[in-house]
């Protein structure tokens, strides 16, 4: 058929590795990669190939007699690396490697259609597409005021003289967009202003002036902003009515600057991406939505909440607000992760319960099979190789990602000490708050005061 074969040895057996000959170079050698994970457990990056005569070679179409070598087993004396320790990753580099075998066919990829929990993360992930809208992007690069671009000029210029890793320059521009946003830019909406009464913000909170009455469908003109529902608001004095559209596309939300945690964070992550950052959001189960930021120097996701102003401190939603979370999903336009690793500090009997709806390995499938639809769907065939490189690189992001949090998570299931891994910064003596966006009613109904609000 149009598929090479290239076969390799691995621990004294022969493994049979797929090659794509109709893709270009770099997307056939990525799947092969992906293949050769799958049934060697190596990954791409540690893969080392050598022939009979013991040179290092390429993997490429047709080659035989190759054999394979873990680069962690050869730089550590044959002793095992921690960092991929027991992830097996073969039912998600299958589906990479399958999907890919079938794109490059020209055989049209359908989307996974397979439950609602599927439904709901494409519908997020389908909502991050304004993020990489360069009309958008620059929409929202106009709203951020100088003095926060130009810190970031001159942090990149101070550290690299200080030869410190560009991560600190990351991290300063995130904190100085943090604090911008929370007290200059975006408000948190607790109930709206009477138009007839005139009432002052103050006195409309303070005497409850507002009542939700109902929810109602948006109106067209609503709806084009990707609003799902309305909030209907009455005034107590003149029984005005006030509409408050929950507004999903955050180009809307540059204007109307308010809303909830979920507001908030799509403005905020356009805003990231919109001044160099790499940016995604994070949606969390027991409603809750963030976002995580990039570090390009040590190649890590780190937590960063707009509401709070919060930065890398993942364990102030369990160990601050006192959440049982279940399941906090990271999304982009081409991926979907599940990071719920990185926010809790054990994986007990009391969240696998919690995380009811799929079983644990139904769940995977659907996310490495939604993440390879996406990627390979987002480019067609006529691509040019820098997109098939970028598209290659997306799909090893997700696999590497994917096996690093899986290997977290078993270690978490293991584990009855303290946690592996707590928030940046953060004195593990000192507590961490409850939560401060919303007012203090609202914050207790929701039960996320945590423990610095017992003595409220």
């Amino acid at each position: 058929g149009d598929e090479g074969v290239t076969e390799v040895v691995w621990r004294g057996e022969v493994v049979k590795v797929s090659w794509l000959e109709n893709a270009s170079v770099e997307e056939a050698r990525f799947v092969a990669q992906c293949e050769l994970f799958s049934l060697t457990e190596v990954a791409p990056q540690f893969q080392v190939l050598r022939d009979v005569e013991g040179y290092e070679v390429r993997l490429a179409a047709g080659q035989q007699c190759l054999v394979l070598f873990d680069k962690r087993e050869e730089q550590a004396g044959n002793a095992p690396g921690d960092a991929w320790e027991g992830a097996s990753c073969d039912t998600p580099l299958r589906v990479f490697a399958e999907l890919a075998r079938t794109d490059a066919r020209g055989t049209h990829v359908s989307a996974p259609q397979n439950s609602k929990f599927a439904h709901k993360i494409q519908s997020y992930m389908d909502g991050a597409a304004e993020f990489e809208d360069e009309r958008v992007l620059a929409k929202a690069r106009s709203c951020v005021p100088q003095d926060v671009l130009i810190g970031k000029l001159h942090t990149r210029t101070s550290l690299e003289r200080a030869g410190q890793s560009s991560d600190d320059a990351d991290l300063a521009l995130c904190r100085r967009l943090l604090v911008w946003f929370k007290e200059d830019f975006f408000k948190w909406f607790h109930a709206p202003l009477c138009w007839a009464c005139e009432q002052s913000e103050q006195q409309a909170v303070e005497h409850e002036a507002m009542q939700l009455v109902e929810m109602v469908p948006p109106r067209e003109s609503e709806a084009i902003w990707n609003a799902r529902l309305v909030e209907i608001y009455s005034c107590k004095q003149c029984d005005a009515q006030v509409r408050f559209p929950r507004y999903n596309r955050a180009e809307k939300l540059l204007d109307t600057r308010r809303g909830r945690c979920g507001e908030w964070a799509r403005c905020f992550t356009l805003c990231a991406n919109a001044v160099g950052l790499r940016a995604r959001m994070v949606h969390d189960w027991t409603d809750h939505v963030w976002t995580e930021v990039w570090l390009r120097k040590t190649q890590r996701w780190v937590h960063a909440d707009s509401c709070e102003a919060a930065l890398d401190t993942p364990l102030l939603y369990t160990e601050g607000w006192g959440k049982k979370l279940s399941y906090c999903i990271a999304v982009t336009k081409h991926a979907c992760v599940d990071v719920t690793p990185r926010y809790v500090t054990t994986w007990d009997g009391d969240l696998a319960r919690r995380r009811c709806e799929l079983p644990e390995d139904h769940l995977r499938t659907i996310f490495l099979t939604l993440s390879s639809w996406n990627i390979l769907a987002s480019v067609d065939r006529t691509t040019t190789p820098c997109r098939s490189r970028q598209r290659a690189l997306w799909l090893s992001e997700v696999a590497s990602e994917t096996a690093a949090l899986s290997v977290l998570k078993r270690k978490l299931q293991n584990t009855s000490c303290e946690p592996l891994h707590s928030s940046a910064g953060v004195d593990r003596r000192e507590r961490l708050p409850g939560r401060s966006s919303g007012d203090a009613q609202w914050i207790r109904s929701r039960r996320e005061h945590g423990s610095s609000g017992d003595s409220d």
